[in-house]
């Protein structure tokens, strides 16, 4: 910017010179009387004149310069704020974008931590704060902690995510209303392993595989076969339990002896005899509503 205001001043000065240069040669022009008197008279005016010129040009160029120089300086001044405020801009933009990396991992860490103990977040309404804190939480608080806590937000909902489902899918509403009949009226022997049914059928129906299929050589779900980055970077975190290990799939060489956890196959297949209870059916409900949402991610809605 230094080198504008110079270089303006630089033309303008040149230019005052030319006009000057001009007026004093169209002086120097002017066809003068032989007659003394006129002539001495002219030469005044001539004097005069030239003066004046010079005079009234200079000041006027000098508050040409002064006015274009303040300017400059003006624009000089906003661009230094504006380049002050892009570079505070820049800095702030760094940080956040550090910061929501930091907090996409605590999410994903979150999210794992979450499934390892059979629940499955509510991605609608948990909300940013609460995805990224959630392994904190669990850690600090206990499982037992957490599924009572989980428990009384999944029972607090439940009615919510019975309409949902039927209005998602209504070839199942049927079902589905038979599933949440059960479970509101305690019989969670026959609630938890018909909410399981359904979460294949809906799985089924969107990705041509069952959730509980894995895939082969693998302990994740086959589903993840379906899942594409086109869904976006943060849609993919959300979509975690379709892509990782998670004990409710578990195949009896990953159970082993001291496995505790709800598992699908032992409960369709009559390996578990004390499945039924409030915890395990809210569990179920968590995953069937988790995958409800999950689907409507990777339709675009």
């Amino acid at each position: 910017m230094p080198n504008v205001t110079y270089e303006t001043i630089n033309a303008y000065k040149m230019m005052q010179q030319e006009e000057s240069r001009k007026a004093q040669e169209a002086i120097k022009n002017l066809t003068i009387s032989n007659n003394k008197y006129i002539q001495k008279a002219a030469e005044q005016y001539q004097h005069h004149l030239s003066e004046f010129l010079r005079s009234n040009y200079s000041r006027s160029m000098e508050s040409i310069v002064t006015n274009v120089t303040n300017s400059i300086n003006k624009f000089h001044n906003i661009f230094e704020l504006f380049d002050a405020y892009y570079r505070n801009v820049q800095k702030q933009f760094e940080d956040f974008k550090t910061r929501a990396f930091e907090d996409v991992s605590k999410i994903r860490e979150s999210i794992l931590a979450l499934i390892s103990i059979g629940w499955y977040p509510d991605i609608e309404d948990f909300g940013y704060s609460m995805l990224r804190d959630l392994k904190d939480d669990i850690d600090n608080n206990g499982i037992a902690e957490i599924d009572a806590a989980f428990v009384e937000y999944y029972q607090g909902i439940t009615g919510k995510i019975e309409e949902k489902l039927a209005a998602q899918f209504p070839g199942r509403a049927h079902i589905i209303k038979e599933a949440f009949k059960a479970h509101k009226e305690g019989n969670y022997i026959i609630s938890i392993p018909l909410i399981m049914t359904q979460i294949d059928g809906i799985a089924f129906d969107t990705f041509k595989t069952t959730f509980f299929e894995k895939s082969r050589g693998k302990q994740i779900p086959k589903v993840s076969e379906y899942i594409t980055d086109e869904v976006g970077d943060f849609s993919l975190i959300l979509l975690l339990p379709f892509q990782t290990e998670q004990p409710i799939i578990f195949g009896r060489k990953e159970r082993g002896e001291d496995f505790n956890h709800l598992n699908r196959h032992q409960v369709l297949h009559g390996e578990s005899t004390d499945y039924h209870t409030e915890v395990n059916s809210c569990r179920v409900i968590s995953l069937i509503y988790y995958i409800s949402q999950a689907v409507e991610i990777v339709k675009g809605r």
